[in-house]
């Protein structure tokens, strides 16, 4: 049973659609995001593709808080920055999921 319902976790349908991925269906969705020179946030996960002139993609921001990863930069500067894509990350993935609720619920 999940808890304050009547479910069980049978019930339960994942999400394999994420933007970007046009038509296809996965169980993840890319650790990546892709920011402009302004570091403007502009696509993260299958949405970052070659970038363009001005356009970087990052994608190895969790690699440098793992303490176990070998050659990372483990400065204060570095870290917070990885804290920053890593937030950024989360709150597109924490997005697309209530969306994706809130259409199954309507």
């Amino acid at each position: 049973m999940i808890t304050g319902t009547n479910k069980t976790a049978a019930d339960l349908t994942p999400i394999r659609s994420w933007p970007g991925a046009e038509d296809a269906s996965f169980d993840y969705v890319p650790t990546a995001l892709t920011y402009n020179s302004k570091g403007t946030l502009l696509h993260w996960g299958f949405g970052c593709k070659v970038p363009e002139v001005g356009e970087f993609v990052e994608t190895n921001f969790y690699a440098i808080l793992d303490p176990d990863h070998a050659g990372n930069d483990r400065s204060v500067d570095n870290e917070k920055r990885s804290l920053d894509f890593l937030s950024n990350f989360l709150f597109c993935v924490y997005q697309h999921i209530r969306r994706q609720i809130q259409t199954r619920v309507d």
